[in-house]
């Protein structure tokens, strides 16, 4: 989703994007932090008191591109924290918590029964 305030307009691309969301095979994770690392430094340029965070959503374990170690640095360097959010039970859960713990965020299993509860306060501790 593109980089914004995270209001009603924000919230509609998020569900899109969740709505559209589809397993394929290929889960490119740490490149998709580097891509959204990248979005985040550039907008905090044009907004530097902005809080800036990242929201991974991932359906799968990390089988193509970067490494977490390949990017571990550059994710401490940034000190953007990562919430991470397994979206099924096939997700690589340990490596979803050690990627959110660089920078000390939170990560979520998506398979508990109460995870609208735990998203929506994850959202409204973070905004």
């Amino acid at each position: 989703v593109p980089i914004a305030k995270f209001d009603l307009n924000q919230q509609a691309y998020f569900q899109g994007a969740l709505d559209n969301l589809q397993a394929v095979g290929a889960t490119a994770s740490y490149d998709a932090v580097v891509v959204a690392m990248d979005m985040l430094k550039k907008a905090k340029e044009t907004n530097p008191n902005a809080k800036v965070m990242l929201f991974l959503l991932s359906d799968g374990k990390a089988n193509e591109g970067y490494s977490l170690e390949q990017i571990r640095g550059a994710l401490k360097t940034e000190q953007i924290p990562v919430y991470t959010i397994s979206y099924t039970s096939e997700a690589d859960k340990e490596a979803m918590e050690e990627l959110s713990e660089v920078n000390e965020a939170a990560s979520i299993d998506a398979d508990s029964e109460d995870i609208i509860y735990k998203i929506k306060s994850l959202f409204n501790s973070q905004m």
